[in-house]
């Protein structure tokens, strides 16, 4: 009869010892999933909480876009509306002066070329010429900027009135033989234009050329045959006006009709 024997002790701590191992084994599995999982949900949450500051990003980016498109649409509208005033402004300003043989003043809001003569001045004799500040048409009608369509002219301007100030034309035809003679009795005087007035405090004259700028005295129809002379039409060149120490330089837009389409050309 076999005698029962114990068994080793070694294979009992062996045999434990597996398990120990076998339960390590088990619980650093579990402890791998556990943060395999805290991982997964750490990086779920990382992702939700990234895609969440994204959008948030993306709104705030969209709402400060529309933000500055406003400020630049608002920003422009000042702008233009900053131009619009100034064209107002510049519309709404009540004179522009130049200083010069004669004073020139400019009035842009009704569009009036008025000189101040002073009394010193008036019956002064002066030249006065139109020529043309821009040519016109094809180069037969021989109409090229420079060209003088009224021969220089002496004139003065005398008051008739309070309010009205003639301009006249002096031409000269000499039928004597003695300079002298000729210049004191051979001039044929004529109204080149009859020019509204009015007085100023220091007792000069503020004369509004209008009716001389829109005026046909160059006899552009001569040359252009069938065309005529359109006054509604034709206007001063405010900006083409100017005072000089010697002399003044005005330019009007003179409009001439004719059968097809018409003729502008600045005189």
């Amino acid at each position: 009869m076999a005698s029962e024997q114990p068994l080793p002790t070694n294979t009992c701590e062996n045999a434990r010892a597996h398990a120990d191992f076998t339960h390590a084994d088990e619980d650093e599995e579990a402890l791998t999933r556990g943060q395999t999982a805290n991982q997964s949900s750490s990086w779920s949450r990382g992702r939700r909480e990234g895609i969440l500051l994204m959008v948030v990003l993306i709104v705030l980016l969209i709402g400060a876009t529309s933000c500055i498109t406003t400020l630049l649409v608002v920003d422009r509208s000042y702008s233009r509306s900053q131009d619009v005033q100034g064209v107002q402004e510049q519309l709404t300003t009540s004179q522009d002066k130049f200083e010069g043989f004669l004073d020139l003043v400019l009035e842009r809001t009704h569009g009036k070329v008025q000189v101040k003569i002073p009394v010193r001045l008036l019956k002064r004799p002066m030249l006065y010429s139109s020529l043309l500040a821009s040519g016109l048409g094809s180069g037969s009608l021989l109409l090229d900027r420079g060209r003088y369509l009224r021969r220089p002219t002496v004139v003065y301007f005398h008051v008739v009135s309070m309010r009205t100030v003639v301009m006249v034309a002096a031409q000269i035809r000499r039928t004597a033989d003695v300079a002298q003679d000729t210049a004191h009795e051979t001039y044929a005087e004529s109204i080149l234009a009859s020019l509204e007035a009015s007085i100023m405090p220091d007792g000069s004259m503020l004369v509004d050329l209008g009716p001389l700028l829109i005026a046909d005295d160059i006899h552009l129809p001569e040359l252009l045959r069938s065309y005529t002379f359109d006054p509604h039409r034709s206007m001063p060149d405010l900006d083409g006006c100017w005072a000089y120490p010697s002399n003044l330089e005005l330019t009007s837009w003179l409009t001439y009709g004719g059968p097809q389409n018409p003729v502008v050309g600045a005189a």
